[in-house]
């Protein structure tokens, strides 16, 4: 059994039709002027599996970049004029500082004090509570 090269099929001159493809085929391969594609050994096989699986890795990992930069230009923070790789250790603890500042820093006021904003919250939402039916 014979693997044919499509491509090749497809150039020799001839009827090629739906009806007549097997005998035809079969014809050709018998005076030997169909070319067996290259079927690579299995290790070969797994490798270019895995190449591929990382090729998809990195376009992955790349549009995270992307999209890092992007909501960070979005927030006006130009991270990326302050340190030469944005995941690197550098970048990475001040975008945790950042994300921990956030967190910290609640929607009840100017209060420096992030304490006192959780209490306030904490009482906006016992009092919420106690209101409802």
């Amino acid at each position: 059994m014979t693997l044919a090269n499509a491509a090749h099929v497809k150039n020799v001159p001839g009827r090629k039709t739906d009806v007549n493809d097997n005998v035809w085929l079969a014809d050709l391969m018998a005076h030997g002027l169909i070319r067996a594609s290259f079927v690579p050994g299995e290790p070969t096989q797994q490798m270019r599996d895995l190449l591929r699986t990382r090729k998809q890795f990195v376009r992955e990992r790349s549009s995270h970049i992307q999209r890092m930069h992007k909501t960070l230009e979005d927030a006006n923070l130009k991270l990326d004029s302050v340190v030469s790789d944005i995941l690197g250790l550098s970048a990475r603890r001040m975008i945790e500082a950042l994300n921990h500042r956030a967190r910290l820093s609640l929607p009840c006021g100017d209060n420096p004090n992030p304490i006192l904003d959780a209490g306030r919250v904490a009482a906006f939402q016992n009092s919420a509570r106690s209101s409802e039916p």
